[in-house]
């Protein structure tokens, strides 16, 4: 009740005051509403902050109608507009008006650095005032076409009745009055009703104020719902209309100075001025103003322009028209804003001077730096994204960090209403979207510090073209829409931000134009039908912009020249296959047809291409008799027939367009493969199948003839064509032609004539394109003379076999002979005569060969192409061994001994690979010499024993018993190779050189009898011993080094093993791999030593190198000696102590060891002096303190029996310092600690991390690992913590480790609060919802979150409140943002604790979302509401409160108590059946209900005297259907019934009419007032004779809408 009141208070303050001056701009505008065909019109205008003197008011007012004829039959001359107030949130000025004023936050107390401020009325701020009629009918058609053009249209206007601000300068008289309007034009309907159009609107605010000398854009952002194409332009300002009744404008004239195209200063003021320039496509102005000298600082000036937008559409015919004009009025106030100076300090202490001109953030559109504008044209289908970035360069002296902050207001009616949805609020979806999204109310934006940065995203669709949806929009689709988005940039600076307003305009156009498909093949089939198959267009659809194809069929007469005529409606439309084919029905003989094809694209397929190439294939092929042989036979002429075509497709048609190549079309011709096929058929009757007879590969040529196929029958041609892209068939219309067969068949082309193995023979022949009945083949000679009669076979036989031709032993000859068909004569004869073949086998004593010599006679039958050689051995398979040119008939070929050979010939016909093939020889070879050579021997060791040299080799084998002797040979000093020894013994495997000459070289070869004569194999491997050298090596301690040479040729795998002799005789030393052939050995100072090298073959032998040996020198120390690790010893934790531990010495020479540590990081101290010990380690128990905040430092050296030192640098290590520190915000001990670089791994070392809570070593756990030198122990409890850090080399896998020294920390948190209760979440109106949430105040509480969602599992923040915003315990919070009248929401409030961190969550409120149901039938209203959540004690009830025609609480029963019901969604029955008004009248039927739930008590720890808590609901109306009854008859004067009078409910009783007519349609009765009734009187006292009469009752129902019943009554007696 109290929201109602408070309601009806606001809306009677706002009383009208006469409107008077300060106006500086303003604009009208109208929506067509969806659904109710009116209109609703809007004003919006624009005064200075100044002193409310001039009464500028928030009372209602009235838009004027100029030129006749007025809509509604020329009666609306005016329109009723009410006031606006301003969103909830919005900046306010003083007035009552929207402040515009640019938005900063000050830092002092000067004008330079102050904001500029509406609320203190400051010179050139402004406010915003907006009104709004109710909806309206517009009835009638705007005038046109009338000369004068301010006469075209209505122009609907609002006159200020006063000035200007005195500020603006750039006209000359600011004392007149100032008008603003719009003009609407329709598109040549006869009526505006219903509205089917809206105007354009200007989406961007004005800016107020802007600084000079910058180069500043701004742009309206003006938008046309139905994407009409606007035209921006500027507009002389006009003060009034000087008729009310036509519009006749008076305009202000410009200052001196300044025009319609010069709106602000030029150059003629100051060189740098660039007046304001308007694109008209875009929209966007730009301008560089400098304000004249006598602005004094910190002022500014206003310079009114006012910006003109067409709006260009289609009208129901397609045509172009204008649609609407809006103005806007609007200032631009230029201020001399100050320069930014002032004076910090650097990092190091210095003073820094600033002294800068303020300019707006710097734009990055994309990649284009410096661009405040992204013009772009892309295609329905495609998307964008663009990268969108503000920088400021300038520092700001009210920032702590020097930065300013950089913000972003995106505006565009294609975006979504919160920026992140693609299928959010926008007219069109996809919606586009930014991302990072804007957030905040009322206005979102994107902020940052210096730098704020945004992407742009846009997924088109043809969806954004289509206007269809909109209400009467007169196109379905459009070619191309602009789109606009602005992204208005600043900066903080004060007192006037630097400001731009950065564009993205998007022209988006319907995919790209294609050409018409290309018609491949056009195939005439046998039942008369065509099949037309067709490719893409040339042009590949690059944009999706195929809709569909028409097919279109012409014709004309046979041989006619004239043009095809063609159908004017397609035969076939829609056709959706971007590539296909269609068959066409039936159509009748004796024409020629021919089709084209084009194609439907664009958007909603509204555009069309060209037509494709004409193609034609019917009747094109002819057929002529043209035989002549035999002379004087009559039937001659049908023995041979001509066929004569024309092209198959005939290119009639040009369409090639040189202004647009992709809509032209494209020929066939492309892919066609260029050939003619030739195809008939003839059995029987021109019934059988189609045969291809004939390729025409030449283009050109388009005739051909043939012999008749048939003795006496009709043969059918036709012509086939094949495209290859489409891979189909373009057939003509068949011929059908009489033929007969006279001449006798030519003698048959020979296949085949090939003799088998056992001298049958085998012939084929080729019957293609003969009249042969039968063949018949005879005995034959050389000459061709016929002999015996062998056999005959039928045709279309072809081969004969003839057994026991005796082939294989005498060269055979046969004659082949057709007989005719049709005369039953013998045709010429083909003489065939197969290959005969012969030959010998010839052995050949000098080389030990034999060789089979062929030969073989004459082919007759075909032309051979040449002759290929096959031989088997043994009975093995055939294989080629050589092939002859078609001249040479022999051919040699080598044979082995003691085999049985087969040879016989081929004689190759063409490259088609016929052949025939010869008889076949046999024949077997003798036994051939010994042709054996025995191998020499594998030489596998040799041994330098004392004065002599030893080879050992692997005999050779001897499989054929031909050995005579192994060759021992040496090479002298020249190179010359000299004979050692000849040794006949095949198994001797050793030679022993007894007087080795210097580094002697040696190799064995074999002598063995060889086709009978004694001859040398080829050598072995050359082999010489391996040679041993020892030297001393005295810069690697006391050794010698060992290098030996490897045996030459020969590979060892085993390795070579070393021998060495120090007095006692030699003993195997080492081992060493292949490969190596060095080895250091190490020995005692003055020592000699001998050695030799050994390897053992695999085959069991040994190979040695001679003796060398050396005396061993030690003039160096040890190795450098290194520290494996130093770590913190834990045996006594109280009492902590230090181990070293290192690895032995690899110098053979090391007697002791010394263990220093540095003593105050100066003086090294030696701790321990010990020859090697087991484990190499020594714990220093020594320290005093206990390793706290300090770092320990380690020496280690070795030393030699010399007693010369380890070589430097001498390993130092250090101990591992660690600290730790308490991190309350993270909950976490931050521990750190000194790294440790000593492993010698070289490898990453791994930190592990042990804690524990008692000083016990047993009790540590390790806790987290790090490769830093910090780790965050998170979640620890209060209490002491102790730590310390354990180093692992090798990433954490060892084996070496080092710990630190222990830390300890003690660790305590504040206590969290005692409670946090949501005590109410209520409706307050249809876009806000109040918080109240009692809290701890007691508690260490940064601030409170806001959660918002509609669901309890998904919210998110919406609002910050900080501790010092709470009072008296209680967070509160409106949430104008809340759509109540379309849901409910979950609120919790959640506690921050001093780091920022949730605390505590408060629980849950719900806020309760009302909906309701009207019956008409049963007088009820039926409610449904969600439960409120979430008290402690839950609800206890619900109160509904019931509004009747608008007032609450003037009826007992308007308030009904509810008990709590269960489950989440709640129901109320109302009857309305019998209400009154609030003046005791009946109801109008109006009924409107709000739900309050009231907790069961309340619980809240420490605080008192708190009330249960309230959710109130939103608000919801019903209208229940006006209900009448109306007698028919009445009896005046009568006791009952005597007065006519309806009987009703539901409508407004005051706002009543009835009227009486008699038969003649005179009016005998009317009253408006409803309680009153006709009692039959006429004529002030007559009563009215029996009869009918005839009755009207209007009345305006609960929704404010005229009702009307019309009838009879019958008086009776």
């Amino acid at each position: 009740m109290k929201k109602i009141s408070l309601l009806a208070v606001i809306l009677l303050s706002m009383a009208f005051n006469s409107f008077s001056s300060h106006y500086v701009g303003g604009e009208i505008y109208w929506r067509c509403i969806a659904g109710t065909g009116k209109y609703i019109f809007y004003l919006d205008f624009y005064r200075d902050c100044g002193p409310n003197s001039a009464g500028i008011g928030t009372g209602p007012t009235t838009l004027q109608v100029l030129n006749t004829p007025r809509p509604n039959n020329n009666t609306l001359s005016s329109i009723p507009m009410s006031w606006v107030p301003p969103e909830p949130g919005a900046p306010l000025g003083p007035n009552g008006g929207r402040s515009v004023a640019p938005t900063c936050i000050g830092c002092g107390s000067s004008a330079a650095t102050n904001s500029i401020s509406c609320t203190n009325q400051d010179n050139g701020t402004l406010e915003k005032y907006s009104y709004r009629s109710a909806a309206i009918t517009l009835a009638g058609k705007p005038p046109s076409g009338l000369a004068n053009q301010w006469l075209n249209g209505w122009v609907f206007s609002w006159t200020a009745p006063c000035c200007r601000s005195s500020d603006v300068i750039n006209i000359s008289n600011t004392s007149t009055g100032a008008l603003f309007k719009a003009i609407m034009y329709g598109d040549g309907r006869p009526s505006q009703d219903p509205c089917y159009d809206n105007s354009p609107e200007f989406k961007e605010q004005p800016a107020s104020i802007v600084c000079q000398k910058y180069d500043f854009q701004f742009n309206h952002n003006a938008t046309d719902l139905e994407l009409d194409s606007l035209d921006f332009k500027w507009a002389n300002i006009v003060d009034r209309s000087t008729s009310t009744t036509q519009y006749a404008p008076q305009f202000n004239s410009w200052a001196s100075g300044y025009s319609l195209a010069n709106p602000t200063p030029t150059a003629a003021s100051n060189a740098l001025n660039r007046p304001a320039r308007i694109d008209n496509k875009s929209g966007a102005i730009n301008m560089f103003v400098v304000l004249p000298a006598n602005v004094p600082a910190n002022d500014s000036r206003i310079f009114i322009t006012s910006a003109q937008v067409d709006a260009w559409g289609c009208d129901q015919n397609g045509n172009t028209v204008k649609k609407a004009t809006i103005f806007r009025d609007m200032p631009f106030n230029i201020f001399d804003c100050p320069r930014n100076t002032f004076t910090y300090n650097d990092n190091n202490g210095n003073p820094i001077q600033v002294d800068e001109q303020n300019q707006p953030p710097y734009i990055q559109i994309d990649s284009t730096s410096g661009s405040l504008n992204l013009d772009t044209t892309i295609y329905a289908g495609d998307s964008i994204s663009v990268s969108f970035l503000a920088i400021d360069t300038n520092v700001s002296r009210c920032s702590p960090t020097l930065l300013t902050n950089v913000t972003i207001e995106p505006s565009g009616f294609q975006f979504d209403k919160n920026f992140n949805d693609p299928r959010g609020n926008c007219p069109i979806q996809p919606c586009a979207t930014l991302n990072p999204a804007p957030s905040g109310a009322p206005v979102k934006k994107l902020v940052g510090l210096n730098t704020v940065g945004t992407k742009f995203n846009w997924q088109t669709t043809c969806d954004h073209l289509d206007i269809s949806s909109i209400v009467g929009a007169s196109c379905q689709q459009l070619s191309e829409g602009v789109f606009k988005f602005i992204m208005k940039t600043y900066d903080d600076f004060c007192p006037v931000p630097g400001i731009n307003y950065a564009s993205i305009t998007i022209t988006l156009k319907s995919p790209d134009p294609i050409g018409p498909p290309i018609i491949r093949c056009v195939s005439a089939n046998e039942n008369g039908t065509y099949t037309i198959t067709w490719s893409e267009p040339f042009y590949p659809d690059t944009t999706n912009s195929f809709f569909s194809y028409d097919l279109y069929l012409g014709q004309r007469g046979i041989n006619s020249t004239s043009p095809f005529t063609f159908l004017a409606a397609p035969i076939r439309q829609n056709i959706k296959d971007y590539e296909g084919s269609f068959t066409t029905v039936a159509y009748a003989p004796g024409q020629e047809y021919a089709f084209k094809m084009k194609t439907n694209f664009g958007c909603g397929g509204l555009n069309e291409s060209a037509f494709s190439n004409l193609v034609s294939t019917s009747n094109r092929l002819t057929a002529t008799h043209i035989g002549t042989l035999p002379v004087g036979n009559s039937l001659a002429p049908f023995t041979r027939v001509r066929l004569d075509w024309k092209t198959l497709f005939e290119v009639t048609t040009n369409n090639t367009n040189s202004t647009n190549p992709i809509l032209s079309a494209a020929s066939m011709l492309d892919t066609w493969d260029g050939k003619y096929l030739i195809y008939q058929r003839h059995t029987p009757h021109d019934s059988g199948p189609w045969v291809l007879l004939d390729s025409i590969t030449n283009p050109n040529t388009k005739t051909w003839s043939t012999n008749s196929p048939v003795c006496n029958d009709s043969v059918a041609f036709k012509i086939v064509t094949r495209d290859t892209l489409m891979n189909c068939e373009s057939h003509s219309e068949a011929v059908v032609m009489y033929m007969v067969t006279l001449d006798l068949p030519p003698s048959p082309p020979i296949v085949e004539a090939s003799t088998l193995p056992n001298g049958d023979v085998f012939l084929k022949w080729s019957t293609a394109g003969t009249t042969a009945r039968s063949y018949q083949v005879y005995e034959s000679n050389a000459a061709g003379a016929r002999g015996a009669f062998v056999d005959s076979t039928v045709a279309p036989g072809d081969t004969m076999l003839i057994t026991g031709a005796g082939a294989n032993l005498v060269q055979k000859y046969y004659s082949i002979i057709p007989l005719d068909f049709c005369t039953g004569q013998l045709g010429d004869s083909s003489l065939v005569s197969p290959l005969f073949l012969q030959g010998v086998i010839v052995t050949n004593t000098t080389n030990c060969t034999n060789e089979a010599q062929l030969n073989w006679s004459n082919f007759e039958g075909y032309v051979e192409q040449g002759h290929t050689i096959y031989a088997s051995a043994n009975g093995s398979a055939p294989s080629v061994v050589g092939t002859t040119p078609p001249a040479t008939r022999s051919f040699n070929y080598p044979v082995a001994s003691n085999t049985n050979y087969q040879f016989y010939v081929e004689a190759r016909r063409n490259a088609q690979g016929f052949v025939s093939t010869s008889n076949v020889k046999l024949d077997t070879t003798a036994e051939l010499p010994q042709k054996y050579k025995v191998y020499p021997p594998n030489v596998r060791c040799i041994r330098a024993n004392t004065g002599v040299i030893e080879l050992e080799w692997i005999p050779s084998e001897n499989p054929s018993n031909n050995f005579i002797s192994y060759l021992i040979e040496r090479q002298d000093a020249n190179g010359v190779w000299q004979i050692l020894e000849r040794d006949s013994s095949i198994t001797s495997d050793i030679f022993v050189d007894a007087n080795p000459l210097g580094n002697p070289v040696y190799r064995v070869s074999t002598s063995s009898l060889y086709c009978g004569n004694a001859e040398d194999s080829t050598a072995s491997q050359i082999v010489s011993p391996m040679r041993l050298s020892v030297t001393p090596t005295p810069l690697n301690g006391p050794s010698v080094r060992l290098d030996w040479t490897n045996i030459s040729s020969v590979n060892y795998t085993n390795p070579f093993e070393i021998f060495k002799d120090t007095s006692i005789g030699f003993n195997s030393q080492s081992i060493i791999a292949q490969g190596t052939n060095t080895l250091t050995d190490f020995g005692v100072c003055g020592e000699y030593a001998d050695y030799y090298v050994q390897v053992q073959d695999t085959s069991g032998c040994f190979s040695t190198s001679n003796v060398d040996g050396d005396f061993f020198t030690d003039p160096f120390g040890p190795e450098r000696q290194l520290i494996d690790y130093v770590t913190v010893d834990y045996t006594d934790i109280n009492n902590l102590g230090v181990e070293v531990v290192w690895s032995p010495n690899p110098s053979p020479d090391v007697k002791f060891y010394e263990v220093q540590r540095v003593f105050q990081n100066v003086t090294p101290r030696l701790l321990a002096t010990f020859s090697q010990l087991p484990g190499f380690a020594y714990i220093d128990t020594s320290l005093a303190l206990n390793l706290d905040d300090y770092r320990e430092i380690y020496l280690l050296t070795a030393n030699d029996s010399c007693g010369s030192p380890s070589e430097g640098p001498i390993d130092s290590v250090y101990t591992i310092d660690v600290d730790a520190t308490f991190s309350i915000c993270d909950s976490a001990n931050i521990v750190t600690w000194s790294p440790y670089e000593y492993f010698h791994s070289a490898n990453d070392v791994l930190y592990e991390v042990f804690a524990s809570q008692t000083k016990v070593f047993n009790d540590f756990i390790s806790v987290g690992f790090s490769s830093d030198t910090v780790f965050n122990h998170v979640g620890v409890d209060t209490g002491s913590w102790f730590y310390y850090v354990k180093a692992i080399e090798n990433g954490g896998s060892g084996p070496f480790f080092s710990r630190s020294n222990l830390v300890e920390l003690y660790v305590e948190y504040p206590p969290a609060p005692d409670f946090q209760y949501m005590h109410s979440v209520t409706v307050m109106s249809p876009f806000q919802v109040d918080l109240l949430c009692y809290v701890d105040t007691n508690s260490l509480t940064r601030g409170y979150q806001v959660l918002k969602g509609e669901q309890a599992f998904n919210m998110s923040n919406v609002k910050y409140i900080s501790r010092d915003e709470v009072i008296d315990s209680k967070v509160t919070y409106t949430d104008y943002l809340a759509e109540t009248d379309e849901r409910s929401y979950f609120y919790q409030i959640r506690a921050l604790d001093s780091c920022g961190n949730l605390s505590i969550n408060s629980n849950l409120g719900k806020s309760i979302f009302l909906e309701i149901i009207t019956d008409n039938v049963a007088l009820s209203n039926v409610l449904y509401w969600d439960k409120y959540e979430e008290w402690n004690n839950g609800v206890a009830y619900y109160l509904i409160y019931k509004g009747i025609d608008s007032q609450f609480g003037v009826n007992p029963h308007d308030t009904v108590f509810v008990t709590s019901q269960t489950g989440p969604r709640l129901k109320y029955v109302d009857d309305v059946s019998d209400y009154l008004s609030a003046n005791g009248s009946l109801s109008e039927g109006q009924f409107c209900y709000y739900v309050v739930a009231v907790e069961d008590g309340v619980e809240v720890p420490t605080l008192t005297n708190i009330i249960p808590g309230e959710g109130l609901s939103n608000a919801v109306c019903a209208f229940m259907e006006p209900t009448m009854y109306i007698p028919n008859a009445f009896s005046p004067g009568s006791a009952v019934n005597s007065v006519f009078r309806p009987e009703g409910i539901y409508f407004d009783f005051t706002r009543y009419e009835m009227v009486i007519f008699n038969r003649w349609g005179e009016r005998v009765f009317e009253t408006t007032d409803y309680n009153r009734g006709w009692n039959g009187e006429v004529n002030g006292g007559d009563i009215a004779p029996i009869g009918t009469y005839v009755y009207t009752i209007r009345f305006i129902d609960s929704k404010g809408e005229e009702r009307l019943k019309k009838g009879t009554v019958t008086i009776i007696r």
